[in-house]
């Protein structure tokens, strides 16, 4: 039903409602939920449903990246921590140009939300992260809600409470 809504009435007030409460049971049943929206810079990250008035924790990583699969260890710890943040989503950023490669890898054993990053994405991402230097995974980073990048190396799941110190810095105001 959601691909016939997308197809015959993307911007309609009921296909938004259906969206939404897909991406909602998704997340409850710990399966990936992939953003299937052209995003094409930080800024339109938040206007999407699941994003839209958060701040926004990214994960930028690809499956070809070993230090980022070990990071995915430290998962259950790091959802913990999230989970103490209302305002707080986390958003998975494949920089992965094998979409098969991909796909795989997040429904092996990693729920949450998922954008594999097109072409305009990742250039905005290294100019608005890495000073347009190299793009280099893992990295974390946090946008305010309106796409501002509020720090654009926080620390990994597996500095944790590091990462929790940060966080708090920003978001118990």
């Amino acid at each position: 039903m959601l691909d016939y809504f997308a197809k015959e009435f993307p911007e309609s007030e009921s296909f938004s409602i259906i969206s939404k409460t897909w991406q909602e049971n998704q997340l409850l049943n710990d399966e990936p939920v992939l953003i299937s929206d052209t995003v094409s810079c930080l800024k339109d990250l938040m206007t999407l449903d699941s994003l839209k008035g958060n701040y926004a924790f990214i994960d930028l990583w690809a499956t070809w990246c070993i230090p980022c699969r070990e990071e995915f260890t430290y998962n259950s710890e790091l959802y913990k921590l999230l989970e103490s943040y209302a305002n707080l989503t986390l958003l998975y950023v494949s920089i992965d140009k094998n979409e098969k490669a991909w796909f795989n890898t997040i429904h092996q054993n990693l729920p949450g939300l998922h954008l594999r990053a097109t072409k305009k994405l990742t250039e905005d991402i290294k100019d608005k992260i890495y000073a347009n230097g190299r793009l280099s995974v893992p990295r974390y980073v946090l946008l305010d809600p309106e796409g501002n990048v509020v720090n654009s190396n926080m620390s990994r799941p597996s500095q944790i409470d590091n990462l929790k110190k940060e966080l708090d810095e920003v978001l118990m105001h």
